[in-house]
């Protein structure tokens, strides 16, 4: 039952040269997330990234501007349009929830590239006044926190709105109450520190073994679940099956359900991915903000590119 092995998309990876804090990456809509999240994780840290909010803010970038030639220069395939069109009304539909996904374009300019097509996949425009930079910096800010319920604040710098002339937005928020509701656990200290902060129940849950991994699936009340990849030892190969998994949901397919006590630690983590340099036609910086806390009650996740 093991999926074929992800693609190895690192060599596409290359340092900036001119801010050692930032990394370059090439476009690819599926590899993007580990191309970054592979560059951005450190040994011992916690960290959370949204690959999909970044091929939003980035598609939509695309598409104000879409054109066969520049389709062929990013080197898409003929239907990603297409694709990504369905997406971005699957995410915004009204019984998308608990799911909530948002994209916006705010302009110094006096158009928005293609904004019939902008509008039709309800993308937000609005514009930028370039003689009140800090009155615009806070109402994107708030722009963000709002559709954030709050979890993603203050996103933007003045400096960031100072040098932009156009700033496309994608924020994304979920939030899922579990099907069962854990308990507070006190850590076996042969598996966990001591201090750590954990939950448990003992209920059917999903689950299979994949190559490096222990897979299971930890449903919400609306159906959709938490996928947690549990790695025998190197969290590199972890995340390439994860994407795997992204890419293709049948690659696992043989899923088995059996009575299991889970315990499973609470955690918030935060995390910034401050300059993003995605190479297409001309360089794009990207910012990203994510947060996700797990506790007994609920799971909350939200990002903003």
């Amino acid at each position: 039952t093991t999926p074929p092995k992800a693609q190895d998309t690192l060599s596409n990876i290359t340092p900036v040269k001119k801010s050692p804090e930032k990394l370059a990456i090439q476009w690819d809509m599926y590899d993007i997330g580990v191309q970054v999240f592979e560059k951005l994780r450190k040994p011992g840290e916690s960290i959370s990234f949204s690959p999909t909010s970044l091929q939003q803010v980035l598609y939509v970038y695309t598409l104000s501007r879409w054109n066969e030639d520049l389709a062929n220069k990013l080197g898409f395939a003929g239907n990603d349009k297409a694709k990504f069109e369905t997406l971005l009304k699957t995410l915004n539909a009204p019984d998308a929830a608990p799911f909530k996904s948002v994209n916006a374009v705010f302009s110094k300019l006096w158009n928005f590239g293609n904004e019939k097509l902008l509008k039709n996949l309800k993308v937000e425009l609005g514009k930028i006044n370039p003689n009140d930079i800090a009155w615009e910096t806070a109402r994107l800010n708030k722009f963000v926190s709002d559709q954030t319920n709050g979890m993603i604040k203050d996103l933007f710098k003045t400096s960031d709105v100072s040098s932009a002339q156009e700033i496309f937005v994608n924020t994304m928020y979920f939030k899922g109450d579990w099907e069962s509701t854990f308990n507070s656990a006190k850590p076996d200290q042969k598996f966990w520190d001591k201090k750590a902060d954990l939950m448990t129940q003992t209920s059917n849950f999903e689950q299979v073994k994949t190559e490096r991994s222990q897979v299971i699936k930890m449903p919400f009340k609306d159906g959709s679940s938490m996928i947690a990849f549990l790695p025998d030892s190197d969290l590199s190969v972890t995340i390439k099956e994860a994407n795997q998994l992204l890419k293709n949901p049948n690659s696992i397919r043989f899923w088995q359900s059996s009575k299991v006590k889970l315990t499973f630690p609470k955690f918030e983590t935060e995390s910034t991915a401050d300059g993003i340099w995605v190479k297409l036609w001309i360089d794009v910086d990207v910012i990203q903000k994510s947060k996700v806390t797990v506790d007994e009650t609920w799971a909350k996740a939200a990002a903003a590119s």
